[in-house]
């Protein structure tokens, strides 16, 4: 068990969204051939640091990486009891002081499933505060004026990953609602009127955990999200985007994988981006056709997306 702040422990609850997913994800990838899922795992290590941490492209250790390194190798099942404590431990010294870096501490603190009683983490109800806006919703700064539907739906989901609700759930619900779009998508602020793959995802995902969405509100992010894929197969972040990518492409699928509304062949043409955003040689995946280096954010987006080809 984990201390939280100075007084408060923390249980992670194994019916979270994000929990829920990792297990879905690791049976996913469990049927897969397992010299596929070797090279990536090569890939994934290859990019610790000394201090127990994941990087990016380049530079040290920092907690949005290795967040994204945890979670593809727990879906590997890759995560053994040594790597647990490196993780750990990079962890520990940490000091999240933004919604972004909270989630990801917890997040990998729920996977690594490490006890301790001497770490002192902010716990939700003391760092996610300052960061709520008058409508409900939540900023990326304490100094926004606008919320952000992405860190909203980050907020949401640190509380949930301890089985707690934010405050007044009503009030976050009908920020949600104010930034759907009349095509049927979600923009990421109010300010700009535009929608977008993430922040579309990012508010049915968020109505979903808050029990606040409706069939209008579900077909309308379908009839969108459908509009999106190109003749590539992947997924525009926006319509004026210049090329799809891979964040976007996986987080279009398994919404509308979760929805039940995505056919076989379009879960094919997904698949045929995908091994476009592969080095030529070694493991790892890329943004696109158009990078040029793996990185762990990008191979975690790969392998959720295989994961969920066998849940067709």
């Amino acid at each position: 068990m984990f201390v939280i702040g100075s007084r408060m422990s923390l249980v992670f609850s194994p019916w979270s969204f994000l929990s829920t997913l990792a297990e879905q994800t690791r049976a996913g990838l469990a049927v897969l051939p397992p010299d596929l899922l070797n090279s990536h795992t090569r890939f994934i290590l290859s990019q610790q640091t000394p201090d127990g941490g994941f990087c990016g492209r380049r530079g040290a250790g920092d907690l949005y990486y290795t967040a994204f390194a945890t979670r593809a190798l727990h879906g590997l099942n890759a995560l053994s009891d040594d790597l647990k404590q490196q993780i750990a431990s990079f962890v520990f010294q940490q000091k999240p002081g933004n919604i972004l870096d909270l989630l990801n501490a917890l997040s990998i603190l729920a996977l690594l499933n490490v006890e301790t009683d001497e770490v002192i983490i902010p716990h939700p109800s003391s760092l996610i505060p300052p960061f709520r806006l008058s409508d409900g919703g939540y900023g990326k700064t304490q100094n926004d004026t606008s919320s952000s539907l992405y860190h909203s739906f980050l907020a949401v989901l640190c509380y949930d990953l301890i089985g707690e609700k934010p405050p007044d759930p009503d009030t976050l619900i009908a920020m949600t609602h104010a930034h759907r779009q009349p095509d049927g998508g979600f923009s990421e602020t109010r300010t700009h009127p535009v929608s977008s793959c993430n922040p579309t995802a990012a508010g049915l995902s968020l109505l979903n955990i808050l029990q606040g969405g409706d069939d209008t509100i579900t077909n309308g992010v379908v009839r969108w999200l459908k509009t999106q894929q190109t003749p590539s197969g992947g997924w525009l972040a926006a319509p004026d985007a210049p090329a799809p990518d891979l964040l976007s492409t996986y987080t279009a699928v398994f919404n509308l994988v979760l929805l039940d509304q995505l056919s076989k062949a379009e879960m094919a043409s997904a698949l045929r981006f995908l091994k476009t955003c592969q080095p030529t040689s070694g493991g790892g995946f890329t943004a696109g056709p158009w990078d040029t280096a793996a990185d762990v954010e990008y191979t975690s987006y790969g392998l959720s997306l295989l994961a969920l080809a066998k849940q067709l």
